[in-house]
């Protein structure tokens, strides 16, 4: 395997990653996958994991290396040491481990240069500071650098990047990476936090009470760094504390990059850009949270930075520690800046990787260097100082990367055959992919080996003929062919043979090669097939690495490719080129002849393209390039035209035409299959050629590119869309692609042709065929007029003939970069009318189907309204068409969440088919279904069940209770008992239907994929935590891999099992995945969303459980806000949300608001349900709790039994309920005074917790230390040490940020073992010792 090539490709397997990046925190892990250029593990590319292995690894791409991204499950060294240990067993090869995150650092370097927060602390060694000896005069530190694992090729890499160039490159390349960082963080996380934030104070000035602040509390006594400081000044800020700003000290910010700044409110402010610093990172057990040890340590062992898992991974590999200082390591130390720092980090990582190279592994080199007298070796070689060089071009001075390709020829002509076979090599690719340039840069490397090196212009029998009669002469023979050829046969030399651009259509390639077994021939050629000649290999040539494409484009124009502003430039323009080395030597010309600026470059570009492609460059720049891009290209196309099947040929020209209208990338096979061809429909051919024969025969100049294969354009300007739709070609009789002769056989054939000779690239596996960007925008420039609309027009009737096929439901999502770019191509054609007519609103119904699927929705809605409109005025309102546009109409708003207006549309839909099919007709059955989903989600539940219980009653009578339209009705009739509290009917219905659809549809089918959501979520509302992890777990995989990341499916897949895991108390895990899909719906359907409403209620929740309270009474303002604008005061959304919302407040001491929003929440679930209701049980529950936090305990207590008693009469079975009422209560009845009863209500609490989460869930750990508390107030000081040493260590075990619950059984834990000491009970393990 080639060492750290560039590649554009993913890996094959593990053993091609040789950097591992591992990170502590989930901040900091999300901050890597930002500077991620790929994510293998997002593109759907799983590489799996060594048995044993429990980490869960992201894989992906920074520059030119391959990386796997390990988060530790929680920090510390022991933690790393396995992480590290499961990593080596699954990827072998890792030769740089990097760990990445947030650190804690010293005020000033080993360089006496201040460290500020925000910079990064890049390691240049390891330094354990707690292992030693700890003697009476003090504690010595022991050296542990010689068990850690040491590689001098990565020590002298990061002292390489202290100074100079490299330095200087670090810098820039960091300081870009972290403005990538920042566009992609489209909700401000990693945002600068002001520098008025950044406050050090003196060593021995304590986060404490102060004089003016002082209450009954340990401050009060507090002298010495050794005294305790109370826990609530532990809490609180600087700012919240007041500490004296006359404390502070003074930083030196001289030589500080500073940068002017816009806000979201427009104002401007300063930003001061981060440091870098090398240094010794001190690695520890423990966070460091006072000045004064800090300073000790620094001192001691010489770091300047803290932090604690360095040690636990470099026993294991060798690398690097790459982190964000976000405190001083002192008690003042605070959160604020620890996103901003994960991000500096993970910006300076993806820069030191730019500049990282590791050495070529042993292996690889062996392969290369032995057995000399298996392979050409100079040594060996009889005609050592005679070698013959005949090649009649240049090796070119600026060739450009291609290491991998030079590797594998290296590989295949040198390396180890062990038969005695003549080495033949094919380099085969599209024309200008430089085949010749490679071969020639091989020859040049390697001249040495060979005692002869020739080139063959091998295109057609005349210039083979000429070039092997120049080699005889070259070696001393006559100018002839013959003698060439003996000459190569006979000597005893080992020569390279070259034959270049061999095209065997005109010339039986094998005649030419000499009739001998030593000597190596590689061969160039645009004929795929013909790797049938390698002996040792072949390789593919494609487009060039990004990183590649840029430097070539670069070095062509004599400009420094080390330039970061020179990269950012030439970036756009080498994308837009498809990375094609002949275009980017083409496109830099002007700028080497000094025809423009490289700064002014791109609007040059964008108004020469096309002359640049025409015309050829000049022979004394590089002779090997001797034809213009598009002649190429024409070259290429002629030589399939001398294929004898020539029905395969007019297919594969037809498709090249068809395909000018699809994007490039990824075109599924089936929609050639549905593509009208010119000679099956010759009569609406000959009907369209005449009314193309009034416009004028031109040329198509004008070209809009389409959207990159990683992105979506979304068309969403209306009168863009309606003026595309109006333009598509609509004749009078169109054709029906079903009644085409071209069958799919033949089209496969054609595509293999193209192939075949590098005119695509057709995948038989995955069946999706692919062109170059450049040879694409050729290929639709080259079409006349009445060529490129009769493509237009096939082209769009196979894309709506897809779209529509209910065949092809599940994967419509695959037409949407095809359409995206469709509707782009209009030829500037205006609309015939102000509608659209009858065959363009089909096909526009058919496209808003893929937007729709594709969670496009403000696409989708407008395309569905033209055609809407359209099919009205053309066939009128009551006709099936228009109404089945008026139901497809009302799902689209179901999905947008615009309930009221589906309600409408599909009452107005189900009424007209009623009246024209009757009311027992599939299709009026569909409406129906429509109707009811609108009312149930408008809350109108009891409604939604009637009408859905009737449709499944008739469907099952007229369809039968096995076929999908009866299965969708099962699901939405379980969706409506569901939201009643019916669970167990719910449940069951769900499965059924999951049951139906795995069986067939499959597992990863869209549909069935949704039902597994709607499962987990039914589980989850059941107190069936631990199952609806599950279900959620897999079914957001399932989302991922077959929607892609961003979908709102998968976005809302996301929230839902957030929701879930925050039960079970994976808060980290909850809070993590709550974010990213607020990021994703904020990006892609906007903050007012009601999907994006939702995750944040989620996030909200979450924050509130952590104690973040004003974060999350911000988030609740915000979504309460958002539902008062999509639905009516009472709805069923906006009353829930105000009961969490109330929570909130309670929690930050807004008692009055929390009952008025308690009391306006219960009034309204009233007025809708029946007492006993489950909405009603719940909204009362929280209001017990609010008046028992307001010491109205009595009025609580009343409240909770009467929601017990509704509880065990109508809900015995909903164990999560009981639960939370039995906690509840317990904490009430503590209040009052009456602990045994407390105590009994707190241990079925804990009962309860335990069926709904399982043993060792949050919900469980929070009624252990309840039930410890009531203990210790009762004296029980054995029973309560017990219950809170489990609670304690349970707490401990589930990892991530302390939560309100772990940090209060702290506290009263350490109130209780205070007060036993000052009781002289001894503790539970002394007392055990003493009577031992």
């Amino acid at each position: 395997m080639p060492a750290n090539p560039f590649v554009s490709r993913s890996p094959s397997n593990r053993d091609e990653f040789e950097v591992a990046i591992l990170c502590a925190l989930g901040k900091e892990h999300d901050a890597v996958r930002f500077v991620c250029d790929r994510l293998w593990t997002d593109e759907g590319k799983e590489y799996g994991k060594s048995p044993g292995d429990r980490n869960e690894y992201t894989t992906g791409l920074i520059g030119k290396h391959n990386v796997v991204l390990v988060q530790l499950p929680h920090m510390g060294k022991e933690a790393a040491a396995t992480a590290a240990a499961h990593l080596q067993m699954s990827y072998r090869n890792v030769r740089l481990a990097l760990l990445v995150g947030v650190c804690g650092g010293t005020p000033i370097d080993d360089e006496s240069k201040d460290i500020l927060l925000g910079d990064v602390i890049i390691s240049n060694e390891i330094i354990q500071y707690d292992f030693g000896r700890l003697y009476s005069d003090g504690f010595q530190t022991r050296d542990t650098s010689k068990n850690l694992k040491n590689d001098p090729h990565i020590y002298s890499f990061v002292e390489r990047l202290r100074d100079g160039h490299s330095r200087r490159r670090l810098e820039e390349h960091w300081e870009q990476h972290m403005e990538n960082i920042r566009g992609k963080d489209t909700i401000g996380l990693y945002k600068y936090p002001g520098s008025d934030t950044d406050n050090l104070f003196q060593s021995n000035y304590r986060h404490m009470h102060h004089q003016t602040q002082q209450q009954a509390c340990e401050c009060c006594t507090c002298t010495s760094r050794w005294d305790p400081v109370c826990l609530e000044a532990r809490n609180k800020s600087c700012a919240e504390l007041g500490c004296d700003q006359a404390f502070q000290i003074h930083r030196d910010l001289t030589g500080r990059k500073i940068q002017k700044r816009s806000t979201s409110v427009g104002d401007v402010r300063d930003e001061r850009l981060p440091s870098l610093h090398f240094g010794v990172m001190g690695c520890g057990d423990m966070v460091i949270k006072c000045a004064e040890n800090r300073d000790q340590i620094a001192e001691r062992v010489g770091a300047i930075a803290f932090e604690m898992e360095s040690a636990g991974i470099f026993h294991t590999f060798a690398g690097i520690v790459i982190k964000g200082v976000c405190d001083y390591a002192d008690s003042h130390k605070n959160k604020n800046w620890q996103f901003y720092a994960a991000g500096t980090a993970a910006a300076a990582t993806k820069a030191v990787l730019e500049q990282f190279t590791p050495e070529d592994r042993p292996a690889l080199m062996e392969v290369i260097q032995s057995t000399p007298s298996s392979r050409p070796n100079l040594h060996d070689n009889p005609n050592r100082g005679q070698i013959r060089y005949h090649v009649r071009h240049k090796v070119w001075h600026k060739f450009v990367g291609r290491k991998r390709c030079l590797d594998s020829m290296e590989h295949g002509l040198f390396g180890e055959t062990g038969d005695s076979k003549q080495r033949c090599f094919v380099v085969h690719g599209m024309g200008g992919s430089g085949k010749t340039q490679v071969t020639l840069q091989f020859a040049e490397l390697h001249r040495e080996r060979f005692s002869g090196v020739f080139l063959v212009d091998a295109s057609n029998p005349t210039t083979i003929e000429r070039d092997f009669a120049a080699i005889g002469e070259k070696v001393g023979r006559s100018a002839t062919y013959d003698d060439a050829i003996d000459y190569l046969a006979t000597s005893q030399g080992d020569w390279l043979l070259i034959l270049d651009d061999v095209d065997e259509g005109k010339t039986p390639i094998r005649r030419y090669f000499p009739p001998t077994t030593r000597g190596c021939i590689i061969i160039t050629t645009r004929k795929n097939h013909l790797i049938y000649h390698a002996t040792v290999g072949d390789y593919k040539l494609g487009e060039m690495d990004p990183h590649e494409g840029i430097t070539l484009f670069l070095t062509e124009a004599l400009k420094d490719p080390e330039n970061q502003q020179h990269r950012l430039v030439a970036a756009d323009i080498a994308e837009e080129l498809g990375y094609l080395p002949l275009a980017l030597a083409h496109a830099a010309v002007p700028i080497r002849h000094k025809l423009c600026r490289l700064s002014d470059y791109k609007e040059y570009f964008a108004t020469n393209k096309q002359r640049l492609m025409k015309d050829p460059l000049m022979q004394y720049e590089n002779d090997t390039y001797k034809h213009s891009v598009y002649t190429c290209f024409m070259g290429s196309i002629d030589t399939i035209r001398v294929v004898q099947n020539g029905s395969v040929v007019h297919r594969a020209l037809e498709i090249l035409q068809i395909c000018a209208y699809f994007h490039f990338r990824d075109i599924p096979e089936e929609l050639f299959d549905v593509a009208p061809s010119r000679r099956d429909n010759t009569l609406a051919v000959k009907l369209l050629d005449y009314i193309l024969s009034f416009s004028p025969v031109r040329r198509l100049e004008r070209w809009l590119s389409g959207p990159s294969p990683t992105e979506r354009t979304m068309v969403e300007d209306r009168q863009r869309i309606v003026q595309a739709l109006g333009s598509i070609p609509s004749p009078s009789e169109t054709p029906k692609a079903e009644n085409s002769n071209i069958s799919s056989h033949e089209n496969r054939k054609a595509l293999a042709l193209l192939d075949s000779n590098s005119l695509g690239h057709y995948d038989p596996d995955t069946r999706l065929f692919s062109v170059h960007p450049l040879f694409h925008e050729w290929n639709k420039i080259q079409l006349i007029y009445r060529e490129a609309q009769w493509a237009r027009w096939s082209a769009g009737t196979a894309l709506a003939n897809f779209a529509g096929r209910d065949r092809f439901k599940g994967s419509r999502q695959r037409l949407l970069s095809h359409i995206d770019f469709y509707l782009q191509s209009d030829n500037g054609d205006e609309p015939k009318s102000a509608s659209l007519a009858v065959d363009q609103s089909r096909v526009a119904a058919n496209f808003a189907l893929v937007y729709q699927d594709s969670g496009i929705y403000t696409t989708a809605n407008i395309i569905s309204e033209e055609s809407l409109r359209g099919l009205q005025d053309s066939l009128g309102a009551q006709h099936p068409e228009t109404l089945r546009s008026l139901n497809n109409m009302a799902v689209l708003l179901d999905k947008k969440r615009e309930h009221a207006k589906a309600a409408e549309l599909s009452r107005q839909a189900w009424e007209g088919r009623k009246l024209i099919v009757g009311e027992r007709h599939n299709d009026t059955l569909e409406s129906l279904s429509i109707y009811a989903l609108s009312l149930y989600r408008l809350g109108h539940f009891s409604e939604a069940e009637r009408l859905h219980r009737q449709c499944l009653e008739t469907r099952e009578q007229t369809l039968g209770p096995d076929t999908a339209g009866t299965i969708d009705s099962v699901i939405n009739l379980a969706l409506a008992l569901l939201r009643q509290s019916n669970h167990e009917e719910g449940i069951e219905l769900l499965n059924r239907a999951l049951r139906w659809r795995e069986q067939n549809l499959g597992a990863e089918h869209r549909d069935t994929i949704q039902t597994t959501v709607e499962l987990a979520t039914a589980l989850r509302d059941a107190g069936k935590t631990e199952m609806a992890a599950r279900v959620g777990r897999g079914s957001l995989e399932k989302l991922r891999r077959v929607l892609g990341n961003t979908h709102p499916d998968t976005l809302v897949g996301m929230t839902n099992l957030a929701t879930i895991l925050q039960k079970l108390g994976h808060v980290a895990e909850a809070e993590r995945l709550s974010t990213d899909a607020i990021a994703g719906m904020t990006q892609h359907m906007g903050s007012t969303n009601l999907n994006t409403l939702l995750s944040m209620e989620s996030l909200a929740s979450i924050y509130s459980l952590q104690g973040r309270v004003e974060e999350a009474e911000k988030l609740y303002r915000t979504v309460l806000s958002g539902y008062e604008t999509h639905f009516d005061e009472n709805h069923a959304d906006i009353l829930s949300i105000m009961i969490s919302f109330g929570r909130v407040l309670r929690l930050g001491g807004k008692c009055d608001e929390a009952e008025a929003l308690y009391q306006r929440a219960l009034a309204g679930f009233l007025a809708k349900h029946h007492p006993e209701h489950i909405d009603v049980i719940k909204c009362k529950l929280n209001f017990a709790t609010l008046l028992g936090h307001r010491g109205r305990h009595k009025e609580a207590e009343i409240l909770y039994n009467d929601v017990d008693s509704c509880l065990k009469a109508s809900h015995p079975r909903n164990d999560y309920l009981n639960a939370e009422c039995s906690y509840c209560l317990s904490i009430c009845l503590r209040n009052l005074g009456r602990l045994s009863d407390a105590v009994e209500k707190a241990k079925q609490a804990a009962n309860y917790f335990t069926k709904v989460h399982g043993a060792e869930s949050l919900a469980v750990m929070d009624s252990l230390a309840s039930l410890a508390y009531l203990f210790s107030l009762q004296k029980k000081h054995a029973e309560a040490w017990s219950v809170f040493q489990e609670a304690l260590h349970g707490y401990s075990a589930l990892g991530g940020p302390p939560t309100v619950g772990s940090t209060i059984c702290g506290e009263r834990f350490e109130e209780m073992c205070k007060e036993m000491k000052k009781m002289g009970i001894p503790q539970p393990q002394e007392a055990a010792r003493r009577s031992k």
